[in-house]
């Protein structure tokens, strides 16, 4: 009852982000980190496999920690 007191754990605060489409503005390295663009803002973004991912990609969100995103390509 006492975390309920606090509000969700910092991940389920943004649950509703999961399966959203995103477009990379800033190039995703290998294992590295990048930007995208997001409801009219730029997000930290990682893969969560690692893999790069090129400025302009079509990528969806798959995971959140914090305000880091985490994204998998997808096609369009």
């Amino acid at each position: 009852k006492l975390l309920a007191a606090f509000g969700p754990r910092k991940n389920e605060r943004y649950v509703e982000h999961i399966g959203q489409k995103v477009r990379v503005v800033d190039a995703i390295p290998a294992n590295g980190q990048g930007r995208v663009l997001y409801r009219g803002s730029e997000w930290p973004a990682r893969t969560a496999d690692g893999s790069p991912l090129e400025s302009d990609a079509a990528a969806e969100i798959t995971a959140t920690d914090g305000i880091l995103l985490t994204v998998a390509p997808v096609a369009g």
